[in-house]
C-alpha cells in the first residue's frame, strides 16, 4: 500500500478558481462570482496550465469554456481523480450536445453549465464545487493519515490487521500463519498501538479508510 506523496491537499488552503475562456464577458462573470464566495478568480492560458495549477493545489474550483479547448480536456476530472487531487472541474457552453454532456459527466465533471450564464446560477455551481473541493481535501488528507500509519507496520502486523479487517478471528488467524493465538494477540495488540487505535473496530476503520474502502469521517469510531 503506498502512502500519498507530500502533495496530500490542504483542506485550509486559500479559495481560488481558475478559468479558460476566450470570453472576457465570461471571465468577468467568473471574477465578480468569486468576490462573491470570497475566492480569487485567475486565468489560465490553456487546459495544461489548469493541470498544473492543479498538480500544486493552487486551486479549488476550475471552470472551463469548451470553445476554447479541445475534446482532451473532457476527461481532465478523471485525471485529477487519478492522481488524488480535489479540484473540482466545471464546464461552460453557449451549446453542449448530449453527448458531450455524458463524456463530461462520465469523467466526472462536478457540473455543467449551458447557454447564457446567470449570475445566480454561476454563484450556486461555483459554490457547491468549492464546498465539494474542501470535503474531498479533508477525506484526502485523512486518508493519507491512515496510510502513514498503516505503513509503520511491520510485515505481520500487517498481515494481522488484514485479517482482523476481513473479519477472521484470533483463532482462523492463528491457523492461517501458523502461529499461536497468543502470537496473534501480540500481533493486534502492536498494531492497534502503532496506528493509534483504541480498540479493534477503530483499527478496522483506520485500515479500510487506508485502503479507500469508506469514507475517513469513519475513523473517529468509538
Amino acid at each position: 500500500m503506498e502512502p500519498m506523496n507530500d502533495a496530500t491537499p490542504d483542506p485550509n488552503a486559500p479559495t481560488t478558481i481558475a478559468i479558460v475562456t476566450r470570453d472576457d464577458r465570461l471571465f468577468e462573470q467568473a471574477r465578480e462570482a468569486g468576490t462573491v464566495l470570497n475566492a480569487a478568480c485567475m486565468r489560465a492560458a490553456s487546459v495544461q496550465s489548469l493541470e498544473d495549477l492543479c498538480e500544486r493545489r493552487s486551486c479549488a474550483c476550475v471552470l472551463i469554456d469548451l470553445a476554447a479547448v479541445d475534446a482532451t480536456a473532457l476527461t481532465l476530472p478523471q485525471r485529477l481523480r487519478q492522481q488524488r487531487c480535489p479540484v473540482q472541474v466545471v464546464y461552460f457552453g453557449r451549446q453542449i450536445d448530449v453527448p458531450t454532456a455524458v463524456a463530461a459527466m462520465r469523467h466526472g465533471a462536478a457540473d455543467l453549465l449551458v447557454g447564457s450564464i446567470d449570475a445566480h446560477r454561476l454563484r450556486v455551481v461555483l459554490r457547491r464545487a468549492i464546498r465539494r473541493c474542501r470535503e474531498l481535501a479533508a477525506s484526502l488528507a485523512a486518508r493519507a493519515e491512515a496510510e502513514r500509519k498503516v505503513a509503520s507496520l511491520t510485515p505481520r502486523e500487517t498481515q494481522v490487521m488484514r485479517a482482523v479487517t476481513s473479519g477472521h478471528t484470533n483463532h482462523q488467524i492463528a491457523a492461517q500463519l501458523c502461529i499461536s493465538e497468543r502470537t496473534v494477540e501480540v500481533h493486534r495488540g502492536r498494531a492497534m498501538h502503532k496506528v493509534g487505535a483504541r480498540s479493534v473496530a477503530q483499527m478496522v476503520r483506520i485500515a479500510l479508510t487506508a485502503s479507500g474502502d469508506v469514507a475517513p469521517e469513519w475513523m473517529g469510531g468509538r
